[in-house]
């Protein structure tokens, strides 16, 4: 199956307006992981600080430090997925200027994150499973119509793919 060529002219323009809001939603997560990791930080100084002053004891200490170490790492690693899937997204966006993306080569070097929003940008209805043919099937057996209409959804600025939360 072949892409239209008016869905091809269009892909770029598509994938600057998801690319627009995505990054939208990106830059919102990072504001408040960065907020988390400032938190982190300033409770780590106080309980450096509490310590010195000899206000906790040293299992006390040796908890909360490992709790805020804990924190600080899982907002860390949140952090650059945020920046991989930037970096992923864009080379996309670089990529739809001068080709259609190549779904294959998105889905065998893409991660967890980039494969469910591939998966629900195609299958928005999810596969089902044929008796007839023994394989998982979209809904809308036809590939093309199935891009077709996430592009539109897009353009229309309906959310699609994973949700955005970390």
């Amino acid at each position: 199956m072949e892409p239209t060529q008016e869905l091809l002219n269009r892909l770029p323009e598509i994938a600057k307006t998801y690319w627009a809001q995505r990054l939208e939603r990106i830059t919102t997560e990072r504001r408040v992981l960065s907020t988390r990791l400032a938190d982190a930080k300033t409770l780590n100084q106080k309980i450096l600080l509490q310590k010195v002053n000899g206000e906790l004891s040293a299992e006390d200490f040796a908890t909360l430090k490992e709790t805020v170490t804990q924190q600080t790492t899982e907002v860390e690693t949140q952090l650059n997925a945020l920046d991989a899937e930037t970096s992923t997204v864009a080379g996309l966006l670089e990529e739809t200027k001068s080709s259609i993306v190549d779904l294959v080569k998105a889905w065998q070097t893409g991660g967890v994150q980039q494969r469910q929003e591939l998966a629900f940008s195609l299958y928005p209805e999810g596969l089902r499973y044929s008796p007839e043919t023994h394989y998982f099937e979209p809904h809308n057996a036809l590939l093309m119509n199935a891009v077709e209409e996430m592009m539109l959804n897009i353009e229309a600025g309906k959310n699609i793919g994973a949700g955005d939360g970390i």
